[in-house]
């Protein structure tokens, strides 16, 4: 309740405005959430809300009340109903200043950019019996994107290492596309759309994207272009800047926030991360996990351009002769 960069990754914020919270001084901020599918451990906010109401302390920077609405409507809510403080208020150093320069990156990132192309590596250290990274066991990813906001993405996957999932993801508007290195693609497009020449079958019953719902939510998978989460589990220090990937990047040293995030994401068992995030963009270039001083898992760009042009075929799935194409069924 108290800590409110721990609703950072849940919620866009639609206006900010100074208001009186008893004699306290406060920030009242109106939110819509960014994706109810997020999974960061004690989400506070009501999943089905619409939007939220939000009031955080002037000077002290605590959140004195949260409500969630539907339809306008107020439907849960948490709020502290008498507030008091010993002391005074630690002045802003250097080092505050740094923090909240990369948090303020971090949260604007998604929305920075028209368009973008990059290219993705990942890869990580499977975990042998000693808890250490195993040197023989690696598995590495790389991808390619494309992004024209607000609603198109492209990506394309290619794994080093044992995978089953799809190799092309698309999304035009309304319209997800999935392909498969089996020859097999799933879309919801409509059948009549289906170019001729290849096997069609549609569904019993409609599906969704393995983990895509819309182009908002497919950024949101990606790391470097949504990082905003990450300020709910790390505790971060900026400690300089560099060049990276021909960006100027500010280099952050973290930890996990074991107190409020007890196995949080996917890195179980690292006990500190290392950043380079864009200066002027805010994606995330570069993150190491490691356990130990030992870096066993990266997710790190290797070229990235933004505000570039796209071709429109970009966003178009080509299929193959001899390809399957699985569609959902007609709407009722």
């Amino acid at each position: 309740m108290i800590r409110p960069q721990t609703l950072i990754p849940h919620v866009k914020i639609s206006s900010i405005k100074e208001v009186m919270a008893g004699d306290r001084e406060a920030i009242e901020l109106q939110a819509e959430p960014r994706r109810h599918t997020i999974e960061v451990d004690r989400n506070p906010l009501g999943r089905m809300a619409e939007e939220y109401k939000l009031t955080v302390d002037k000077e002290r920077g605590i959140l004195i009340s949260n409500v969630s609405l539907y339809r306008g409507r107020a439907f849960l809510g948490d709020e502290l109903r008498h507030v008091k403080f010993e002391g005074a208020a630690l002045q802003p150093n250097a080092r505050h200043k740094g923090i909240t320069d990369v948090v303020r990156l971090l949260y604007g990132a998604r929305y920075s950019f028209s368009t973008l192309r990059a290219s993705i590596r990942e890869w990580y250290r499977h975990r042998e019996g000693t808890g250490r990274p195993s040197q023989s066991k690696t598995e590495e990813i790389r991808s390619r994107l494309w992004v024209d906001n607000p609603s198109r993405f492209r990506q394309e996957i290619e794994t080093c290492g044992p995978s089953h999932g799809p190799i092309v993801l698309l999304l035009n508007g309304d319209i997800w596309w999935q392909g498969y290195s089996s020859g097999v693609a799933v879309t919801n497009s409509p059948k009549e759309q289906i170019p001729g020449g290849v096997e069609v079958k549609v569904l019993s019953r409609p599906v969704s994207p393995s983990y895509y719902w819309d182009a908002d939510y497919a950024i949101l998978s990606q790391i470097p272009l949504e990082p905003s989460w990450l300020i709910s589990g790390l505790r971060m220090e900026p400690v300089g800047r560099m060049m990276y990937a021909g960006r100027e990047s500010i280099r952050v040293q973290a930890e996990p926030d074991q107190e409020d995030n007890n196995g949080w994401y996917w890195w179980e068992g690292a006990d500190e991360y290392e950043l380079l995030i864009d200066a002027e963009r805010g994606a995330l270039l570069r993150i190491e996990a490691r356990s130990q001083g030992e870096g066993f898992s990266v997710i790190e760009v290797e070229d990235i351009e933004f505000d570039v042009s796209i071709p429109e075929s970009t966003f178009s799935f080509a299929v193959s002769p001899g390809m399957s194409v699985e569609v959902n069924p007609p709407a009722p």
